[in-house]
């Protein structure tokens, strides 16, 4: 019977193999920008509004009234980081703009409408129809159309601060969600594939299995990965049935080895393949001559006789090619990963798959 200390290193292995597991499923949900979008949200937001409210208690500037559309705006900027919304000049100049806006307000009903102090807490309907009315006439003539704006803009009329203050206190509040938001879009969002996929970095050998109707499109990222180094290379993978290679057997190993590496398709090697090996080999290499040509790097094509969906084939020959990366289209079955691409992921070598939807 196997002793304890043998149980518990079995005990041990599986909870680490679950764990690395549980780690690629989370990688390759985060993959998705907008679950890498949320999980910014939630991270970033609750931090952001926290140290805004640390700062205003310290400082006895920040209105609590302004934090609900501050919020919004800094969700709306986190939300959608590529839209014109998420704009730094439109998010301040426009909540800033509101605040003004409703100073005016303020200023104008007290001297012409109703004799109501500033912090007063009654407010006076005219002057909220007329914070609306200039805020929507000035945002949309200046370009600073800001959902926020409009907010900023009534909340003056119950703050009871010193509108001036207001004024200020907005455009410090918008300005410093902005610093942030900046930081965050061109450090972490902008760069978010330096984080995904971490090992791309000493990565410059790639092998691409050439699988399914975006197989170019994979091509073309791996070729750009590689790219990204002086040494770098690509090798475009596919696999074919041992019958359809050859006529003869002076075109393939009988242990599965290569048929075709590198080379051009009027190569001695193409002339011995047939059938459907014959047109793979064709169409990879005018991939790979496509890739050449844009990329300036080396691109080998490999044929290999066998199961294509096989993943150890394609480990195999990323390891006799010296790749240190496969790059693999991202496929499904019934919300799972295919088992090609399970294999991989279960093997030493780094692996993205690329997901172009």
């Amino acid at each position: 019977m196997p002793s304890a200390r043998s149980r518990l290193a079995a005990i041990s292995g599986r909870l680490a193999q679950l764990g690395r597991r549980k780690l690629r499923s989370f990688r390759r949900w985060l993959e998705n920008t907008r679950n890498f979008i949320h999980l910014s949200l939630l991270l970033f937001i609750p931090l952001l509004i926290g140290g805004v409210t640390l700062l205003a208690d310290t400082l006895d500037l920040l209105p609590f009234l302004l934090f609900p559309p501050l919020v919004s705006g800094a969700y709306s900027l986190f939300r959608e980081p590529e839209s014109q919304y998420a704009s730094p000049r439109r998010f301040v100049g426009g909540m800033t703009l509101g605040a003004v806006c409703g100073w005016i307000a303020v200023t104008a009903s007290t001297r012409y409408l109703q004799q109501v102090p500033p912090d007063a807490l009654q407010i006076n309907p005219g002057a909220a129809a007329f914070a609306v009315l200039l805020t929507g006439l000035l945002t949309w003539g200046l370009d600073l159309e800001e959902p926020q704006a409009f907010s900023t803009a009534l909340l003056v009329l119950a703050t009871g601060a010193t509108q001036i203050v207001y004024v200020v206190s907005v455009f410090l509040s918008a300005s410093l969600v902005v610093v942030v938001f900046l930081i965050w879009r061109s450090e972490v969002y902008e760069q978010r594939a330096d984080y995904l996929y971490q090992t791309t970095h000493a990565d410059d050998q790639v092998l691409v299995p050439m699988r399914g109707d975006t197989a170019e499109t994979v091509a073309t990222f791996g070729a750009r990965l590689a790219a990204a180094h002086e040494t770098g290379k690509i090798v475009l993978f596919s696999a074919v049935e041992e019958a359809e290679t050859a006529v003869d057997d002076t075109a393939v190993d009988t242990d599965g080895g290569t048929v075709v590496r590198g080379g051009s398709p009027d190569d001695q090697h193409l002339t011995d393949l047939t059938g459907s090996a014959r047109e793979t080999a064709e169409t990879l290499e005018a991939t790979a001559d496509h890739l050449r040509e844009q990329f300036d790097i080396p691109c080998e094509v490999v044929i290999t006789t066998g199961n294509a969906d096989a993943a150890q084939l394609a480990v195999r020959t990323a390891t006799e090619t010296n790749c240190d990366l496969i790059v693999t289209p991202y496929r499904t079955t019934d919300t799972e990963l295919t088992p090609f691409v399970r294999s991989l992921f279960d093997s030493r070598l780094d692996v993205v798959a690329l997901r172009t939807d």
